[in-house]
């Protein structure tokens, strides 16, 4: 998977939020099998 990343001071250093709301880009594979 790639993305773009934007880096900024608005969340807690080693913090990554990704938008999960993408059926094509089932960001949960990352972390887990399971989807939403």
């Amino acid at each position: 998977m790639r993305v773009k990343a934007q880096v900024t001071e608005r969340v807690e250093p080693g913090i990554v939020f990704m938008t999960f709301h993408f059926a094509e880009a089932a960001a949960n594979l990352l972390t887990n099998p399971a989807l939403d």
